[in-house]
């Protein structure tokens, strides 16, 4: 017999968004939320808006993902490819801070230099300009547009 929310959820929801779904989760726990979110999906033909700090767990199994940093997007990316062709260097600093079991011990960690700006007070150029180590002039005073570097993939990256 089918669940009253079911019911709504057929009638009503064609997307379904999950803020931090999994963030406090076991990975196995994780992964059974992540097979469960991803059969609704199918069987209900919903679209899905999975809000994560965890840039492995998304490409995993997202179709797309969007990179955020202060509130603002610098890249567009289909899943399966931002492992490999991610291309904004907040992306890069995301990918670049996975651990693996199979990593040389003896890679340096690179952390991200330079102070987070304020929220409330984000920079008028690229909003990660005093982070990131191609950081120009130009980055500092010109904001950059969403543009597409391959199809169906978007950075907004003076240097692209």
């Amino acid at each position: 017999m089918p669940q009253p929310w079911q019911a709504i959820a057929q009638r009503f929801c064609s997307i379904l968004i999950c803020d931090e779904a999994t963030s406090a989760l076991d990975v196995s726990v994780q992964k059974t939320v992540i097979e469960l979110l991803v059969r609704l999906q199918i069987e209900r033909h919903i679209s899905m808006v999975f809000i994560c700090h965890d840039i492995a767990l998304m490409q995993s199994f997202a179709h797309q993902i969007a990179v955020m940093y202060l509130g603002h997007v610098v890249e567009l990316i289909p899943g399966e490819q931002v492992g490999s062709h991610g291309a904004h260097p907040y992306t890069q600093a995301l990918l670049q801070s996975l651990f693996s079991v199979r990593d040389d011990r003896r890679k340096e960690i690179e952390g991200l230099e330079g102070e987070v700006p304020s929220p409330c007070e984000v920079p008028k150029g690229c909003p990660f300009w005093s982070r990131c180590r191609y950081g120009t002039e130009t980055c500092r005073e010109e904001k950059p547009k969403l543009k597409e570097i391959a199809p169906g993939h978007l950075a907004a990256c003076h240097r692209l």
